[in-house]
């Protein structure tokens, strides 16, 4: 009798030991950024999560990296050429070699995270405007103005595909 009420006395504990674990929700992490904490502005126009976890975020007045510790601020300006070439940022994107894209209302760059500078990219030296893309093998594809343009990735240069005739 001793055995059968100690049996069932472990299967109780057994039970409520177990049920908690299986019953607990999935961490998240939550945490406000705003201009108070460093954000360059409070209009957020696109947001990506790269493949080191960190949070790009593009607004209307530059563009914000946060590494769930410090957010830091990219902005244009004026003779850099190293940085953006804009603070008006339209989308960001990552492609398959985890470089980092940055569209903004004058150009696009390619963000070089060895040297935490910006590449702008051009056509006949020309800025290039692009609202959109596309990953395909052995490149990227941005479109936009009238224009479909690829980045080679063996030749790290941007060809342009199409024109329109009237953009």
């Amino acid at each position: 009798m001793r055995k059968i009420l100690f049996e069932i006395y472990l299967l109780f504990v057994f039970i409520g030991v177990t049920t908690p674990v299986q019953g607990q929700s999935p961490y998240y992490y939550y945490k406000q950024l705003g201009i108070k904490e460093g954000l360059s502005q409070s209009k957020v126009q696109c947001v990506l999560n790269d493949y080191r976890g960190y949070l790009w975020i593009g607004t209307e007045s530059g563009l914000n990296c946060y590494d769930r510790d410090y957010l830091k601020q990219y902005l244009h300006r004026p003779g850099d050429e190293s940085t953006l070439p804009s603070n008006n940022i339209t989308f960001i994107a990552e492609d398959s070699l985890c470089n980092l894209w940055v569209a903004t209302m004058t150009g696009i760059c390619l963000y070089d995270r060895g040297s935490d500078s910006f590449r702008t990219l051009s056509d006949n030296g020309k800025p290039v405007y692009v609202a959109s893309h596309l990953l395909v093998e052995g490149g990227i594809l941005f479109g936009g103005s009238g224009a479909i343009y690829k980045y080679v990735y063996g030749t790290g240069k941007l060809e342009p595909l199409y024109y329109t005739k009237d953009p």
